[in-house]
């Protein structure tokens, strides 16, 4: 599936793509699950009970609250991958001192687990 997804969005800039593939492969899960939720609700007559019991309004907690945790996962994903991409493709060529000095902890570590066997 993601490589249908890449060549969906290989068209689009790099960036583009590290923000809209993460986001899609969230999406639409969340949306079938979604529809599955309704689609039960529905059918066994809880939906209308539901709604009548909390009173929905397009004011009310129960649809502001779900619309800014998407909101908000929106945001997180955009900036997940404006991060990921400036790591990946906009960082200097020479690594850091900071790489080379974590490079060399996690070597310390591998050495530390292989002794232990």
């Amino acid at each position: 599936m993601k490589t249908k997804l890449y060549q969906l969005f290989s068209p689009l800039p790099l960036l583009l793509q590290y923000i809209l593939i993460p986001f899609v492969l969230t999406a639409i899960p969340g949306a079938i699950l979604a529809g599955l939720l309704y689609a039960v609700l529905a059918l066994t007559g809880y939906y209308s009970k539901i709604e009548n019991a909390l009173d929905l309004k397009a004011s009310s907690p129960w649809i502001m609250i779900p619309l800014f945790a998407a909101l908000a996962g929106a945001v997180l994903s955009f900036l997940v991958g404006f991060l990921m991409y400036f790591h990946k493709y906009k960082r200097p060529v020479p690594k850091t001192n900071f790489n080379k000095n974590f490079a060399a902890v996690m070597a310390g570590k591998k050495k530390k687990q292989e002794n232990k066997k």
